[in-house]
């Protein structure tokens, strides 16, 4: 398609940020204290709502760029991933710096350290401060975004692969990388002091953006990435995501010793890949069967702002962490902790909605062209 500035926008998919406003809230209820984790914390088996957000933010950045690339060119595509990616380093930036302050303005003001900080920014404040500014050190929580920054910087070298039908060399590209780390990288990151790279390892990570960006990007292109026989595959997949979900909770025995490294989180282990794409398939399916069952308008609220509203989880968790008498101490008190951060995210997401809305064109008023062929999705 010829490059244009005069292509309508794109209407959003309802449904795209009704799961990602899902992912945001299970993550936001896992990081705290919360009597809610009973049906947050990997209820589907050996899959946590962080790979839900990871492969969604995949799918959703492959979606927008490549009608990005469609309709204002290649270049301009490019740089508009590059600048999201700056986007994220800044919101990155200001949670460690924040964190780093109340570290520090909450020790000299109580003579304590706030719950759960860093070893590394009480030793070495100042150079933990110089390496958090280039993302070597990543406290916890502080992982994903940086993650996320260094996958849209690769985005559109992936995306003009896709468009140039290479998909199966990516595909191979991306497996190999993320085989050779879990052949070689420990499945518990190394934390030798200030030198902190975070839970997610980004060689094994990558694999699941990339299926999402593939999935996006066939989206945008309107290409069939399964055959009509994929059907079939809804058997294998429950039995697969059944036989997990027993093992997971204690209903079925682990089938042979050291099974917990073919699960592990830190590499997305084997077996819980293969838990997370047959999971995700089946939720494909339920999808493509009854989209509207997905349509959740306050979850699709957060999902239209998942940058801000990811963010100001990070930051509501620490400050209750770091009151855990207050949110934690009794039953009642850990209800209040929960609805302190759910309620948190619905006022961010409330407020920048609301802010959209007041800065959009009265209707009947053309926008500038520029705007005019947004995805209509934060990525």
């Amino acid at each position: 398609m010829t490059p244009t500035s005069n292509t309508p926008a794109v209407p959003r998919d309802r449904g795209l940020d009704s799961l990602r406003g899902l992912m945001l809230v299970g993550m936001a209820v896992n990081h705290i204290t919360s009597h809610l984790q009973v049906i947050t914390d990997h209820p589907l088996g050996y899959t946590s709502t962080a790979e839900g957000f990871v492969f969604l933010s995949g799918l959703v950045a492959g979606l927008v760029y490549t009608r990005r690339r469609q309709h204002r060119g290649v270049v301009a595509a490019a740089q508009a991933s590059v600048g999201r990616a700056g986007t994220i380093y800044r919101y990155h930036l200001a949670l460690f710096v924040g964190l780093w302050l109340w570290v520090h303005v909450f020790r000299a003001l109580t003579g304590e350290p706030p719950g759960v900080t860093p070893v590394a920014m009480l030793q070495h404040p100042w150079l933990t401060l110089l390496s958090g500014v280039f993302l070597t050190n990543q406290p916890p929580f502080l992982d994903i975004l940086p993650m996320y920054a260094g996958f849209m910087l690769v985005l559109p070298v992936v995306l003009e692969a896709l468009d140039r039908g290479l998909r199966g060399r990516a595909l191979a590209i991306s497996f190999a990388g993320w085989a050779v780390t879990n052949l070689f990288w420990p499945g518990v990151p190394p934390l030798p002091g200030v030198l902190q790279t975070g839970a997610f390892n980004w060689g094994a990570w990558q694999l699941l953006f990339l299926l999402g960006t593939i999935c996006g990007h066939a989206q945008a292109t309107e290409t069939r990435l399964l055959a009509r026989w994929q059907n079939w595959l809804v058997v294998p997949a429950l039995a697969l995501c059944a036989w997990c979900f027993l093992i997971r909770h204690w209903y079925w025995p682990a089938p042979f010793p050291g099974f917990v490294d073919w699960v592990n989180k830190n590499n997305l282990a084997p077996v819980r890949l293969l838990n997370t794409l047959a999971l995700f398939f089946l939720v494909h399916r339920l999808f493509v069967r009854w989209p509207r069952a997905f349509r959740w308008p306050p979850l699709e609220l957060l999902g239209r702002h998942s940058l801000a509203v990811f963010s100001t989880h990070v930051a509501v968790a620490y400050v209750l962490f770091a009151i855990p008498e207050y949110v934690a101490a009794t039953t009642a008190r850990t209800w209040l902790g929960t609805a302190i951060m759910l309620g948190s995210l619905w006022v961010v997401a409330g407020v920048r909605e609301l802010r959209q809305r007041s800065s959009q064109p009265e209707r009947g008023v053309a926008r500038p062209a520029r705007r005019m062929v947004t995805a209509g999705f934060e990525p």
